[in-house]
């Protein structure tokens, strides 16, 4: 059996970090109760809802090598809640805080350097969507293993 894509690991990995986010834990929210890797089936959450997702992946800059194993993976941490919810767009403010917060803390991923929070998107009902969300972008970089 094949071992798991680079790039799974760590977005896998990166929900696992994120799953810590709980009021418990001493965070503003509880959006790690919400984490997921998959996207539903609609855009439209009826219950706040966070999920891991790749973006990208290229290869790293800083290696010259020929052919270079070095890579870069950008992704996104998306959190939503449905207008209605209460507070909808504090609850949104805090738990992008919170996720800067728990990204500012060393998460070693597999085989990769931690995750770096990179910038974050604040949308107030897009697209008139009843629902506040941040999409919080990410970066990290590997080597690929050795190929025989």
């Amino acid at each position: 059996m094949a071992e798991q894509a680079p790039a799974r690991a760590i977005v896998d990995a990166l929900a696992a970090a994120l799953r810590q986010i709980t009021i418990a834990n001493g965070y503003r929210t509880d959006l790690g109760l919400h984490v997921h890797t998959e996207r539903t089936e609609t855009g439209i959450p009826t219950v706040p809802r966070c999920t891991v997702a790749p973006l990208g992946k290229r290869r790293a800059a800083s290696n010259d090598r020929s052919p270079s194993r070095g890579r870069e993976l950008e992704g996104v941490i998306e959190f939503s809640v449905p207008a209605s919810y209460a507070n909808a767009l504090a609850t949104v403010i805090d738990a992008e805080e919170d996720i800067d917060t728990c990204l500012a803390r060393y998460h070693q991923m597999p085989d990769a350097l931690p995750v770096q929070y990179e910038e974050a998107e604040f949308a107030d009902r897009p697209e008139g969507l009843p629902m506040v969300m941040a999409g919080i972008r990410w970066t990290t970089a590997y080597r690929r293993k050795e190929v025989p």
